[in-house]
């Protein structure tokens, strides 16, 4: 999940919470966002490119080569390391850990926070929900209850057009606006870094 919070923009990280929040409710009176049924953290762990996103303000100095890399630890956590290239060529780091949010009955809602105290702190998490899932794992959809958050991510650094508007449809068949979703720049990307989704001819 391509989420930059440090503990330095606490008061970003309320906002965003309290904003996500209230989108929820007036967004999930007539939609529901539904996970995959289940998910196998073993095999989900290794390295993410972005493929696209819907931004948000915490990763406003990514331009390209965005990704998410995963690794299992004890107690069912998972190491989430985050990294993206600026403009001036510096790479963005920042690391976080994700658990799966055991108010569901289903392991595909995890949770996922970048704040860290003495411990990780759970109360400033962000719900990561995978929404779809190609069955050998090669690219995830991750959506948020709110329907303000949204990663398309791969195994690969691009996808075929078939694939991606295979995606396309999914997300849009589920409540998304995919011109809010934004293509993100790889090295071997055909697409460059803010294409809208929906514009994309696939």
């Amino acid at each position: 999940m391509i989420l930059q919070l440090f503990f330095k923009p606490i008061v970003l990280l309320v906002f965003l919470l309290m904003t996500s929040t209230a989108s929820s409710f007036s967004r999930t009176e007539t939609l529901n966002l539904e996970t995959v049924e289940a998910l196998s953290l073993e095999r989900y762990v290794g390295l993410w490119h972005e493929i696209a996103s819907i931004p948000q303000s915490f990763s406003k100095d990514c331009v390209k080569n965005t990704t998410a890399e995963y690794e299992a630890l004890d107690g069912g956590l998972v190491k989430v390391l985050n990294s993206c290239e600026q403009a001036d060529g510096k790479i963005n780091v920042a690391e976080g850990r994700a658990r799966v949010n055991t108010e569901f009955n289903v392991n595909s809602k995890l949770q996922v926070t970048f704040v860290k105290l003495i411990d990780w702190v759970w109360s400033f998490s962000g719900d990561y929900w995978v929404i779809k899932l190609e069955p050998n794992y090669q690219w995830s959809v991750v959506g948020h209850p709110s329907f303000d958050y949204l990663w398309i991510l791969s195994r690969s650094k691009t996808l075929d057009p078939v694939t991606l508007k295979e995606i396309r449809d999914f997300i849009s068949s589920v409540g998304y606006d995919t011109c809010k979703v934004l293509t993100t720049a790889n090295s071997d990307s055909p697409y460059t870094t803010g294409q809208k989704l929906c514009d994309l001819n696939l």
